[in-house]
């Protein structure tokens, strides 16, 4: 068994989530997030488990995903609701 086997999608969408509290207005594509958002020791991940947690987080609210130009799709927080003081 190879280490990235060991890195589910509940893993890595935790340590995107952990990187997004500390950089709230973190924008970018998967591989960008595979590449800059995860530390060193995550980077193997592969893009297919990377994508899970992607598609976790936008299912939780937690990312949005932005379709831009040469069909790149952007992953970033969505804006806070106004009148939400639940924080």
């Amino acid at each position: 068994m190879n280490s990235s086997s060991r890195l589910s999608p509940q893993l890595i969408a935790k340590v995107i989530e952990n990187y997004l509290a500390a950089h709230p207005g973190a924008a970018d594509n998967l591989q960008g997030i595979i590449s800059c958002w995860l530390p060193p020791e995550y980077r193997h991940v592969s893009p297919e488990v990377a994508e899970q947690a992607v598609d976790m987080l936008c299912n939780r609210g937690i990312l949005r995903a932005e379709p831009h130009l040469a069909g790149q799709v952007v992953f970033r927080r969505p804006p806070r609701d106004p009148t939400d003081d639940t924080s």
